[in-house]
């Protein structure tokens, strides 16, 4: 049995899972052999603490392994924010065109932006490990962290926005099921005939 088979025991008999990850495949080299070194493991206990987690390998600071960035989240039960949400907003006219246009930012965009650029930087320091590359690769992974930092954030905020379009489909749905109970036998029985739109001539 080799070290992967004794890890792979390990991992059963613990009952540890790992993560997964985005990105590079590869977290280690020596110029010469890649390899995946570092990995997330997590057991049944985090999951009931946390029921999403996410691991993206980074672009490659001076070391030669690739640092990883590790989001958590519990998506039930948080606890409540300063915000109070009123109900009357749901009957403006604008309420949800508000809503959806401030959440279409263009952050994936900028996530993607920040992520060339910290693998530009990194083929640079690669090619010339000077001091100014190694300051723009250490500028280019803080830049990436943060904005995959606000990409955890917007995603977070924005599931919180579901409840809102369920909202408006219950508002709707009621005020149909108000006007249908206080419609009379003789409307209720029009809406179960036919009507001719289009009628010839006799």
């Amino acid at each position: 049995m080799g070290p992967s088979d004794d890890f792979n025991d390990m991992m059963i008999d613990t009952g540890l899972m790992d993560a997964g990850f985005e990105g590079d495949p590869y977290t280690w080299t020596n110029k010469r052999v890649w390899k995946r070194l570092d990995r997330v493991l997590y057991s049944k206990e985090w999951t009931d603490t946390y029921n999403s987690t996410r691991v993206q390998h980074l672009p490659r600071t001076p070391s030669d392994h690739h640092p990883l960035f590790i989001t958590a989240a519990k998506t039930e039960n948080r606890k409540p924010s300063s915000f109070r949400f009123q109900n009357m907003w749901l009957n403006h006219h604008s309420c949800f065109d508000t809503v959806r246009q401030a959440w279409n930012l263009p952050i994936e965009g900028y996530v993607e932006h920040a992520k060339q650029e910290a693998e530009e930087a990194e083929k640079s320091f690669d090619r010339d490990p000077s001091k100014a590359n190694l300051i723009a690769l250490n500028k280019g992974n803080a830049a990436l962290v943060h904005a995959l930092s606000l990409e955890s954030e917007y995603w977070r905020q924005k599931s919180n926005y579901k409840w809102l379009e369920d909202g408006e489909r219950n508002t709707n749905t009621s005020t149909l099921l108000s006007r249908k109970k206080g419609s009379s036998p003789q409307s209720t029985e029009s809406l179960k005939k036919p009507r001719n739109l289009l009628s010839g001539p006799n």
